[in-house]
């Protein structure tokens, strides 16, 4: 049934489109082909029956896409954040292997001397590398599954249910074999370079010098740490930008107050009457409203940021131009509980009933958008061609579908001329805590039906935090992720530093001994550092602010 019209046969509204058709396409049918026929039939019933359809196309989409679709950006924003600190894993690693395969260049060299070819000096590389970076992702899955229950807790729900899932994010036989591929192919990837580097010998020079580096090889290790240092800063202006982000999200008004609020849904027996329903809501609005501490109470089909909306769409008297709005049925005083205001007109009041003339009340964004400066009061509309409705009021825009989405459109109908099989009653409570009025609601709401459960209770607070709980879990793994990036850069410079002090400690002593005080040598030693660093930091603010749009864009 419809939830405006239960006693209507719902087959006959052709301009209700709120269905979601599931389909499986045959054996050997490709997604654009299922496209085109559905378009061919989405354009002969706009023929047929262009009261109804006419503007409306038929879209096709795979299922599995429509169930991640609200947790993409995050993921996307993640996967890249990992590929970033792996990268800078692996650049660290490189820069290891090649600072090894420095040291022992005397010992290849030898195996060189006795027969070694370069393919089978490179095939023992290649392996350390290998095993080193198997062992490194057997570590980590180890990590992961002691970390992955701590993250998921933290996690928002439908990112720990992969918006319906069955197996939801947990680390199984998939994702083990992915990482350990993962870990293989890095170790060949990063272990490549310095293996075909140390596999390059001068078996002369090599053996009389010993195990000191090249300069083409000092230069791959200075490359790699200023690569580490450069994506790490992209990383940590993309946390940075992201608590922007949500910084600015906290200070954005909702369009209405929620401190000092308790919400909770109510739903009727499906057995009763849809008279019969709503006088129930109505006489449990009035007892809630009767009780001691509680300043006001008020019920409505569909609470802000709570992930559900239903949008209808309706034309003016006199005019051929359709609208789409959302719908909300709300009691009397649910304006005042909520803290919405009254811009213009009256409220809802105990003479709109089912027998008075049909009223409604619009928010800011459809009198802008549909009266474009003319007074909406006293201007009529229909949802149904049997149903003219009269504005009677204007209240103020609330963000119902998130902090971070422009007010729709939205239309307001009295519960005593319509009718919603679910409540959710919202009670304001008149001390500081809402919850204590958590028991004499309970027994008010029972003392008139007994068998009606308070599902969703929680307070207006938490309900604005649990909006925003995706956003601040990527906002804290992107953060964290950033940290670890930053750790990594850090340990890589050190490395190539220390290692470079290592191999200039006779050139150092000789300075010294000529004379240079070791101020000077630190000098020396730092300006090195902060000269790759600068080199970093340099390609690392060209790509951060490439990220500032793309981040923008999510």
């Amino acid at each position: 049934t419809h939830p405006l019209l239960p006693e209507e046969d719902p087959a006959q509204f052709r301009d209700r489109h709120y269905l979601d058709v599931i389909g499986r396409l045959k054996p050997g049918v490709r997604r654009e082909q299922a496209a085109a026929q559905l378009d061919v039939l989405g354009r002969r019933l706009e023929r047929q029956y262009p009261d109804a359809n006419r503007g409306k196309t038929i879209g096709i989409f795979g299922l599995k896409e429509d169930r991640v679709f609200g947790v993409r950006p995050t993921l996307l924003t993640l996967l890249a954040a990992v590929g970033f600190v792996l990268l800078i894993a692996c650049a660290n690693v490189a820069n290891l292997l090649l600072a090894r395969g420095a040291v022992r260049e005397k010992e290849l060299a030898i195996r060189a001397a006795l027969g070694a070819g370069r393919g089978r000096i490179v095939r023992q590389l290649l392996t350390e590398s290998v095993l080193l970076a198997l062992l490194g992702g057997a570590a980590a899955v180890m990590l992961a599954l002691w970390l992955t229950p701590l993250l998921l807790a933290l996690a928002p729900a439908d990112l720990q249910a992969l918006e319906g899932a069955p197996a939801g994010a947990s680390v199984n036989l998939p994702v083990l074999a992915f990482a350990l591929l993962l870990s293989a192919l890095s170790g060949v990837l990063f272990g490549l370079t310095p293996a075909l580097q140390s596999a390059r010998l001068d078996l002369g020079r090599r053996l009389k010098e010993g195990s000191r580096g090249t300069e083409r090889k000092a230069r791959a290790r200075t490359l790699l740490v200023a690569a580490e240092i450069a994506l790490s800063l992209v990383l940590l202006v993309g946390a940075g930008l992201m608590v922007r982000s949500f910084a600015r999200l906290l200070e954005v008004r909702p369009g209405f107050q929620p401190d000092r609020l308790l919400v909770f849904s109510l739903t009727a027996p499906p057995t009763q009457s849809s008279e019969r329903q709503v006088a129930q809501y109505q006489a449990i609005v009035e007892r809630l409203r009767s009780l001691p501490g509680v300043a006001a109470a008020g019920a409505v089909s569909r609470l802000p940021l709570s992930r559900g909306n239903s949008a209808r769409s309706f034309n003016l008297a006199g005019g051929d131009a359709e609208y789409e709005a959302d719908l909300r049925v709300a009691t009397g005083d649910y304006f005042r509980t909520l803290g919405i205001p009254l811009i213009q007109g009256r409220d809802f009041s105990a003479h709109d009933v089912a027998t008075a003339p049909a009223v409604a009340v619009v928010n800011q964004a459809l009198a802008r958008r549909v009266f474009s400066g003319r007074d909406p009061l006293g201007q009529r509309f229909w949802f149904f061609p049997e149903q003219p409705i009269e504005i009677v009021g204007v209240v103020g825009n609330v963000r119902h579908h998130g902090l971070a989405s422009a007010p729709r459109p939205e239309v307001y109908l009295p519960l005593a001329q319509s009718y919603w099989p679910s409540m959710t009653v919202a009670m304001r409570s008149a001390g500081r805590d809402p919850l204590a009025l958590v028991p004499a609601a309970q027994r008010a709401i029972w003392s008139l039906d007994p068998e009606m459960p308070l599902a969703e209770l929680k307070t207006m607070d938490r309900v604005v935090s649990d909006s925003l709980e995706q956003r601040r879990f990527s906002m804290l793994l992107l953060a964290l992720f950033a940290s670890v990036a930053l750790l990594l850069a850090a340990v890589g410079l050190y490395g190539a530093v220390a290692y470079a002090v290592s191999q200039r400690t006779r050139e150092f002593a000789i300075r010294m001994a000529l004379g240079a005080l070791p101020r000077q040598v630190v000098r020396m030693i730092l300006g090195q550092a902060l000269r790759i660093t600068l080199a970093g930091l340099a390609c690392g603010i060209a790509a951060a602010l490439g990220l500032t749009h793309l981040i923008a864009g999510l």
